[in-house]
């Protein structure tokens, strides 16, 4: 099998223009009814059918996996250095972290440089700490266009 590309786990390798009034708000009546787009990766067709149909697109020799599995919550709460709650919502899945000797600054300690989302986004400046606990801390090095 071979290795997904590893610019599949970055956020920007999925922006993409999609207008509002294209994303779903609530789940269709009937279980099934959501729609579904086809690609035919030879010829780049698309396709549109009802996802209740997605058997009637797929090779009668395919492998059809379900992940049934919940979102977990990822939300870290933190403390702000003037006392003031924040959140810390990771966004670089943890295999792409490459920690690093701490250097001078934090002998015996170990960081990496991550993408997060920070809430109160307004409010962070580049400089800021957020401390999660004890032994673990979160400094802003940059604002991103998500905040």
């Amino acid at each position: 099998m071979a290795d997904a590309d590893s610019s599949d786990y970055f956020l920007q390798s999925y922006d993409f223009p999609l207008p509002e009034r294209l994303i779903a708000q609530h789940p269709p009546p009937e279980r099934g009814a959501s729609r579904l787009m086809v690609l035919d990766r030879r010829t780049g067709a698309t396709r549109t059918g009802m996802f209740g149909d997605i058997l009637r697109f797929l090779p009668s020799d395919c492998l059809l996996v379900a992940n049934n599995s919940r979102v977990i919550p990822a939300r870290v709460a933190a403390r702000r250095s003037n006392g003031g709650k924040a959140e810390v919502l990771l966004l670089t899945p943890p295999p792409l972290l490459h920690p690093a000797d701490g250097g001078p600054l934090f002998p015996g300690r170990q960081q990496a440089e991550a993408e997060a989302l920070l809430k109160p986004a307004k409010k962070m400046r580049p400089g800021d700490i957020l401390s999660l606990a004890d032994d673990l801390a979160v400094e802003l090095l940059a604002r991103g266009p998500y905040g």
